[in-house]
């Protein structure tokens, strides 16, 4: 029997679809793979689970600002924010006890409470008194308390919770409860919300990102390249690492996670989507094993560039942007590596979609990528994709549509 959150090979064979038939139904649609951090999808997966629950999402573990800062340090662990906010985005929103379950792990303790106040909320959790857990069965129940539980032990009393997610508490909890295993953590989350999809770190391991900027000067820190905690970048990114630490900037070259190069190379379709391109994107592509794997699925590989502003492309066209997707997946790969084998389309909006980076499908044309344009844009914001559209389209490429 697979755990929970991995694929049974057997159960893949019997249900791959030909690219000539429709799925029957979600459990049995095609195997779409996602190289991206936690936020940027989280309209696009509810959308997705109409078609396939058998999509696959290979997440950063590097964020290092805001509540996760503090919970990394702690504990020594990874960062579990991307981790929980595409478990909860593939939650079974059908099963009332999910739904409720998964609001409770998306809940965020306040900012402007006291120390003691937070711990008391979170208590109240843990000893059940939580509305949420009055219609719940004593055993899902137990999967969301003992992680908690532990979480707060391994903490200690003085620990300030104000601005935590409880979610990211029940993974740090879990992932001590399971010996520092963050895949077995994830697969707690996931059977708790009964997450229709699959969702992995790249790689487990208490590492960081530096972005060195064209001007020289070194950034240390996921959160000091996004633009969202600090001055958004002035100089493009010129080289973006793995490193030791905040205060240790040895670059390393960490292993991908078996599991997930499996899931890279069983594929039928990899997307590179929208989102922060250095540290959500590429930093995914970095690991040992990952360009390789990527350049081994035989299958369509596509790259949907964002619609408006991303503060990390600082000076960057779309091309500029394949260019350097296709030089990271080459780092591992190897340089001669075919063009074709990492990236084959670029999927653009054909209407009057906003782009805040300069296109010219011509250029991207002649590195050997098609350019494909589709109607991404719905009737709401020029500068926002249509989530239903894009998965729409997505499985379509999957199925050789």
């Amino acid at each position: 029997m697979a755990r929970a959150g991995s694929v049974d090979p057997r159960r893949d064979a019997e249900a791959d679809t030909s690219a000539e038939s429709q799925p029957v139904s979600p459990e049995d649609g095609p195997r779409l793979l996602f190289f991206s951090g936690g936020s940027a999808l989280r309209d696009l997966c509810p959308e997705l689970l109409r078609l396939t629950h058998r999509s696959f999402h290979v997440v950063t573990p590097f964020d290092s600002g805001g509540s996760s800062a503090s919970l990394r340090e702690s504990l020594g662990m990874p960062s579990v924010g991307d981790l929980r906010n595409r478990i909860l985005a593939l939650a079974d929103r059908s099963d009332p006890d999910s739904e409720a379950l998964m609001r409770l792990c998306a809940r965020r303790l306040p900012r402007d409470a006291s120390v003691s106040a937070c711990r008391r909320e979170v208590l109240e959790i843990v000893e059940g008194n939580a509305p949420e857990l009055d219609a719940v069965g004593a055993a899902r129940g137990a999967l969301l308390v003992r992680p908690l539980r532990r979480a707060l032990e391994a903490l200690g009393e003085g620990f300030d919770l104000r601005g935590a997610s409880l979610g990211n508490l029940v993974l740090a909890g879990a992932y001590l409860d399971a010996d520092r295993d963050l895949a077995a953590a994830a697969d707690v989350l996931a059977v708790l919300v009964r997450a229709r999809g699959f969702v992995r770190p790249v790689l487990d391991a208490d590492y960081h990102l530096e972005a060195r900027l064209a001007d020289g000067r070194g950034l240390a820190g996921q959160h000091r390249v996004t633009g969202k905690e600090s001055t958004p970048i002035d100089s493009p990114v010129a080289k973006l690492s793995v490193i030791a630490g905040l205060d240790d900037s040895t670059p390393v070259r960490p292993e991908a996670a078996t599991e997930v190069l499996d899931w890279i190379r069983r594929a039928q379709l990899i997307c590179f989507p929208m989102g922060s391109f250095y540290t959500s994107i590429l930093a995914n592509l970095l690991p040992v094993g990952v360009g390789s794997a990527i350049a081994a699925a035989d299958c369509p590989k596509v790259f949907v560039p964002n619609l408006g502003e991303d503060p990390e492309q600082f000076g960057m066209s779309v091309c500029d942007a394949v260019v350097r997707l296709i030089e990271t997946v080459r780092l591992d790969a190897g340089e001669e590596t075919s063009v074709e084998r990492i990236l084959n389309r670029v999927l653009l909006d054909d209407g009057a979609g906003v782009y805040a980076a300069a296109i010219d499908p011509e250029a991207i044309t002649r590195l050997g990528v098609e350019v494909e344009r589709a109607p991404l844009v719905g009737s709401g914001s020029l500068r926002s994709i249509d989530p239903q559209r894009l998965a729409t389209r997505l499985v379509g490429m999957a199925l050789g549509r």
